[in-house]
């Protein structure tokens, strides 16, 4: 179970490398604040048939406080295969719903 990290600040030299830090420096930014800490665990799912080459991405996040969201992403850049996806998902998780906040979202709500 993850708690609740104490805000830290780090400096982005010595935890970034490469085009992120270089990214942050042109905006002047040199050192970061550390919110939290959340474990994402994700796992791609090729659908089969009709839908294949379509792809959903299942979620398993453990936010700071133990918290766990389980979450369905449905990844088709076409609107038809998409509704389907999303179809055959609430087929297997009625109660599966979109979440009105982003994973971020509810991550800030965590840390409070």
């Amino acid at each position: 179970m993850m708690g609740r990290v104490p805000p830290r600040l780090f400096f982005t030299e010595k935890i970034l490398d490469g085009e992120v830090r270089e990214a942050l420096e042109r905006l002047g930014v040199t050192e970061i604040q550390a919110l939290g800490a959340a474990s994402n665990l994700r796992r791609w799912v090729e659908l089969p048939g009709v839908l294949a080459g379509s792809r959903i991405a299942l979620d398993r996040t453990v936010m700071p406080g133990g918290h766990v969201d389980y979450e369905v992403e449905v990844e088709d850049n076409d609107t038809g295969r998409r509704a389907c996806a999303v179809a055959a998902v609430r087929a297997i998780a009625p109660g599966a719903v979109p979440s009105p906040l982003s994973k971020y979202q509810r991550f800030a709500a965590a840390v409070g």
